[in-house]
C-alpha cells in the first residue's frame, strides 16, 4: 500500500530537548515541524513525581528569556531553584570568586530545574502545537536532499514511511548518526576523565549557594536545589571507576575529603551515574540541506553546566536565521541561509568551548608555582568588578560573542 507523502517544512531527528525546543520555536514562527523521535512517548510522559535522584540543568539568564517567550518559564519556574550566589576555590590553595546577584545588579545568576521537568513541559507543549506532527517511536533509516527539498525516509508502526522537507535538522545526539551518514567531520578531544553524577543532601542548607572547586584531578559543580545538592564530580578515569563501585561509607569520605566542609557533614548520597568527559568540535555544521544542532554539532563538559544554554541559543539564532529567509524569500535549506547561521554560532560556540577546556585543563598541572600563580589569579578576579562581569556574561550566555 503506497504512503502518502506529507511536506513540511522542517523535519527534526530526535525528540530531546533540543529537539524538542527547537520544534516549538519554530511552530511558533508559523513553521509546520515533524519531529522523529526514536524513544516510546510513554518513557516521557510517565513517572512526573519528584526524584531524588532525578538530573538537574541550570538554565542561565538568556535560557530563561528563550523559555519565557516559549510561554513555558512560569511553569518551569515553579519546579526550579535560584541561583543566587556562585562560590569557587581551589582545593587546598588560597583565593576563591564570589559571584553574587546582588552585586551584578541581577535577580537571579541562574535557576536549577529537573531535566525530566523540562522534558515533560516541552513535550506536553509540542504534542499540542497544531504545526508540530510528532513519530515516536520512530527510526530514521535514510535521507538524500534535492534540489528544493530533502526525501526523509523512516520506520515507524513497523512499517517504512516517508516525507519531504525543506530543511532536516539533526538534533541526534554527541554520537549522531546523521553527521557520521554526512561524512561531517568531528574533532573529538578525549580529557580521560570521568564525571560522577549525584544528588547529596549536606548539614547545611545551601542558602540558593552554587560551588564549583577546582584541583588537579579537575572541577567539582555542586548545584543548589530544593533541598539538596546536584553533585558533578570529575575524576582521572580509574579512580572514577573505583568510585563507583565503592560503598556508600567510603564514597561519602572520599567527596567530604574533596569539598571540604564549607556546608557541613554530608547526610545523603543519591544514586551515582558517570559520563565520560570529552569536547566534540564540528568544523563544518551543514550539508545538502541538513544542519546539526545542540550536541550533534558541539559537546562539551556538563561541569561548567554551558551545553544546553548553548543549544538554546543555536535554537534563537535559527529560528531567526529562517524568519529572516522567510522575510526576503529565500530557500531555508539553501547553502546560503544555513552558512548565514553557522557563521553567527561559530564564535560563541568556541568562546563556550575553550571556557570550558580551559576548566577541564587549566588545574591539571599539580606544581607549587603553577598552583599559587591560579591562587592569585583567582584573587585578582575576585578583585576585579570587571572581570567578573565579563564571566558572569560568558557563563550567562549574555556576552557580545552569543
Amino acid at each position: 500500500m503506497a504512503h502518502k507523502t506529507t511536506d513540511y517544512d522542517v523535519t527534526i531527528v530526535g525528540g530531546g530537548i533540543v529537539g524538542l525546543a527547537c520544534a516549538l520555536s519554530l511552530a511558533c514562527e508559523n513553521y509546520s515541524v515533524h519531529v522523529l523521535e526514536a524513544g516510546e512517548p510513554q518513557q516521557v510522559r510517565t513517572n512526573n513525581h519528584p526524584s531524588f535522584d532525578d538530573r538537574t540543568l541550570v538554565v542561565n539568564p538568556a535560557s530563561q528569556l528563550f523559555w519565557q517567550q516559549l510561554g513555558i518559564w512560569p511553569e518551569l519556574a515553579a519546579h526550579s531553584t535560584a541561583v543566587n550566589r556562585v562560590h569557587v576555590s581551589q582545593q587546598g590553595r588560597f583565593g576563591t570568586v564570589r559571584f553574587a546577584h546582588d552585586e551584578l545588579n541581577v535577580a537571579h545568576l541562574a535557576h536549577v530545574v529537573e531535566a525530566k521537568v523540562l522534558g515533560r513541559i516541552l513535550w506536553q507543549q509540542v504534542t499540542k502545537h497544531h504545526n508540530i506532527s510528532l513519530s515516536a517511536p520512530a527510526q530514521l533509516t535514510e535521507f538524500s536532499a534535492a534540489k528544493e527539498d530533502v526525501l526523509v525516509q523512516y520506520k515507524s508502526d513497523s512499517s517504512v514511511k516517508s516525507h519531504r522537507s525543506r530543511l532536516l535538522l539533526a538534533a541526534d545526539g554527541a554520537r549522531s548518526w546523521v553527521r557520521q551518514k554526512l561524512g561531517l567531520t568531528a574533532i573529538t578531544k578525549n580529557y580521560q576523565r570521568t564525571a560522577i553524577i549525584a544528588n547529596v543532601v549536606t548539614e547545611l542548607p545551601h542558602n540558593h549557594c552554587a560551588y564549583e572547586r577546582l584541583s588537579a584531578s579537575g572541577p567539582m559543580a555542586l548545584l543548589p536545589f530544593h533541598d539538596r545538592m546536584g553533585l558533578v564530580w570529575t575524576l582521572p578515569e580509574q579512580q572514577a571507576q573505583s568510585m563507583l563501585q565503592a560503598d556508600d561509607k567510603e564514597f561519602t569520605t572520599a567527596l567530604q575529603q574533596a569539598m571540604g566542609y564549607r556546608l557541613g557533614r554530608i547526610s545523603r548520597i543519591g544514586q551515582r551515574s558517570s559520563y565520560p568527559l570529552y569536547r566534540i568540535t564540528v568544523p563544518q555544521q551543514y550539508k545538502k540541506r541538513v544542519l546539526l544542532m545542540g550536541n550533534a554539532a558541539h559537546t562539551v563538559s556538563p561541569v561548567s553546566a554551558q551545553g544546553l544554554n548553548l543549544g538554546v541559543r543555536g535554537i534563537q539564532r535559527l529560528t531567526a536565521s529562517l524568519v529572516n529567509a522567510r522575510n526576503n524569500n529565500r530557500d531555508i535549506g539553501s547553502d546560503q541561509v544555513l552558512s548565514d547561521y553557522h557563521n553567527k554560532s561559530w564564535p560563541d560556540q568556541q568562546a563556550i568551548l575553550q571556557y570550558t577546556d580551559d576548566l577541564m585543563t587549566w588545574f591539571k598541572l599539580d606544581q607549587p608555582i603553577i598552583n599559587q600563580l591560579r591562587s592569585l589569579g583567582l584573587l585578582l578576579v575576585d578583585s576585579s568588578p570587571g572581570l567578573k562581569n565579563r564571566l558572569y556574561r560568558l557563563a550567562g550566555g549574555l556576552s557580545e560573542v552569543s
